[in-house]
């Protein structure tokens, strides 16, 4: 006997096409870089267990452009802006309910649709120890799982859906250096400020935060290739 909640029947096919168009250049303390990545995204799915049939076909432009100047021996300058994207996989897709365990299950969703980057990074480097940036990253169509719970079975269900889209500015910095020929010290440290902006089930919602992380490591280096 087929237990229908337990079976499932997916088929999925994804077809990417791209073509790539990238030039390289320089001028004097300028060194250029501009390309740009064309793709046409084929997705063709269909759940036979619940008669879902989904299609979809879309183009994109991906652009890259990266700005690199030298100061002079010490200081190095570069600006960038690219543009990304990020892809549903199988199992976002996919509309049956697979079980974790007893009580806890998840969902696909297959009217997802692909997350889309636009970032541009400012950094400098200086005598190739100190290297600090800022980002700026445009997040659109977000992948945002969320939690419903039915409070008689206790059941908890996991549903992933797309969320307007988020900010994120970031502070980073990293320096290395030799204190003595067998001790070298690295700092890093981040700083980052986020916002979410969307809807989710009719209701809007917008939200904002602030993280840091700060690592220092040492590496010892002893006689006979020994390290700690």
């Amino acid at each position: 006997v087929i237990d229908s909640s337990l079976t499932n029947v997916f088929n999925y096919e994804e077809t990417i096409s791209a073509a790539y168009l990238n030039l390289q250049g320089s001028y004097k303390k300028l060194n250029l870089q501009a390309g740009v990545r064309a793709e046409n995204t084929e997705v063709n799915t269909r759940s036979l267990s619940n008669n879902v049939k989904y299609n979809r076909n879309y183009f994109n432009l991906f652009p890259l452009v990266s700005v690199d100047y030298t100061a002079n021996k010490n200081n190095n300058i570069n600006l960038t802006y690219n543009r990304r994207i990020e892809r549903p996989n199988y199992n976002s897709f996919n509309p049956y309910r697979l079980f974790r365990n007893y009580i806890n299950s998840e969902v696909g969703n297959p009217q997802l649709m692909p997350m889309y980057f636009n970032m541009i990074t400012f950094s400098h480097n200086y005598k190739g120890k100190l290297n600090h940036s800022i980002t700026y990253n445009i997040i659109k169509n977000i992948f945002f799982q969320y939690n419903i719970q039915n409070d008689s079975t206790k059941e908890n269900i996991s549903y992933t859906t797309n969320f307007k889209h988020r900010d994120v500015f970031a502070y980073d910095i990293f320096y290395q250096a030799n204190i003595f020929s067998w001790w070298i010290t690295s700092f890093n440290t981040s700083a980052i400020y986020f916002n979410y902006n969307g809807d989710l089930n009719g209701v809007h919602y917008k939200t904002e935060q602030y993280s840091y992380y700060i690592s220092n490591n040492h590496q010892l280096i002893f006689p006979k290739n020994y390290t700690a």
